[in-house]
């Protein structure tokens, strides 16, 4: 045991008194026994927080921080403050993993002295419905010489990753050494993990993708009906903003665009869907269809096609009532789809 590099396993909770023993029973069997599990106790109203103290005096490995509700981000920084870990890994309390994936994440990252290694997931949807999601069907080594491109994949489709990386940093290992950000508040940049992953990754010598879906991700969407407001669109502008201040110095200058087309993409749709009266629907798409942002060249635009070509082309026009009846018929046309993601 002493030979293992410790792991700091930060979890924070909040209101998942259902789903926290599940989560750690998932943890505390670990193959890899080398374990640091901090408890992130973020201000839960519901009895999260007596179950964390409980689990502590279970185990010996389990840590507990209690702080007022600031959010995952700011829950994930405070269990940073405190890990005592060579290595770092992330969960989400509702969410469990396989008791060998520490195990077979940590062999990888020390045979190949790796300082991150991914694997896939399991989307696990609320009506019992598993989904494998991998970023690359077969294993796959990256060096240096590729991050600044790979890490685009987090935001955007590249030449290396057609297919966009999982954003999530609960799927990893991940050297403490690399780890020189903290995470943004989700609650003022709408993802708290897209910096952070793209930080790591330049920090990073050599990463490590595994098509191995080792973590189980439960997904209980949202309903139709859920209150809508545009502060997540806001949000990712400011994301996009932190993020090509990123990329500055590697003379790329806004790719972080990409995310708030998608955005805006996934939001008009959920307008569309939503069951808002057709004026209030009209004055959230009009907030978007005019904002500005859409009056300059974004550099993603040549590569568009299909449906999100079409959109982007009707942002440009600025014409709330085609985008309206775009969204309509998008939405007709994909229903089953759209539907089955949004619930």
């Amino acid at each position: 045991m002493t030979e293992q590099p410790l792991i700091s396993v930060i979890i924070p909770c909040y209101n998942v008194e259902r789903y926290l023993d599940r989560c750690m029973e998932s943890v505390v069997n670990q193959t890899y026994r080398n374990l640091e599990i901090i408890l992130v106790d973020d201000g839960s109203p519901d009895r999260s927080g007596a179950m964390c103290d409980l689990w502590a005096e279970k185990d010996s490995r389990v840590k507990v921080i209690h702080k007022s509700n600031g959010g995952l981000g700011f829950a994930r920084n405070s269990g940073m403050e405190i890990a005592r870990g060579e290595y770092i890994a992330f969960i989400d309390s509702d969410d469990f993993i396989d008791t060998r994936m520490y195990e077979i994440l940590m062999s990888k990252a020390l045979e190949n002295n790796a300082d991150i290694v991914y694997c896939g997931h399991i989307k696990q949807l609320s009506n019992g419905n598993n989904i494998s999601i991998r970023d690359f069907a077969e294993e796959r080594e990256f060096d240096k010489s590729t991050f600044v491109e790979l890490s685009q994949g987090f935001i955007r489709p590249t030449k290396l990753t057609p297919k966009m990386l999982t954003m999530s940093v609960w799927h990893a290992v991940y050297r403490r050494s690399i780890i020189s950000e903290a995470f943004h508040s989700e609650r003022e940049v709408g993802s708290e993990d897209i910096h952070f992953q793209i930080c790591a990754m330049l920090n990073s010598g050599k990463v490590i993708f595994i098509p191995d879906t080792l973590y189980t991700y439960c997904y209980n969407g949202e309903s139709l009906s859920h209150e809508f407001n545009l502060k997540k669109y806001d949000r990712y502008k400011q994301l996009n903003r932190i993020i090509n201040q990123t990329y500055h110095q590697y003379g790329i200058r806004s790719t972080g665009d990409y995310c708030v087309f998608i955005m805006a993409f996934a939001m008009i749709r959920r307008i569309a869907l939503s069951n808002m009266p057709r004026k209030t629907k009209r004055s959230f798409a009009e907030k978007i269809v005019r904002d500005d942002f859409w009056q300059r060249d974004h550099d993603f635009a040549p590569s568009l096609s299909g449906a999100k070509k079409i959109f982007y082309q009707v942002l440009k026009m600025r014409s709330v009532s085609l985008m309206m009846c775009l969204a309509d018929i998008y939405c007709i046309a994909n229903y089953s789809i759209a539907k089955k993601g949004l619930e």
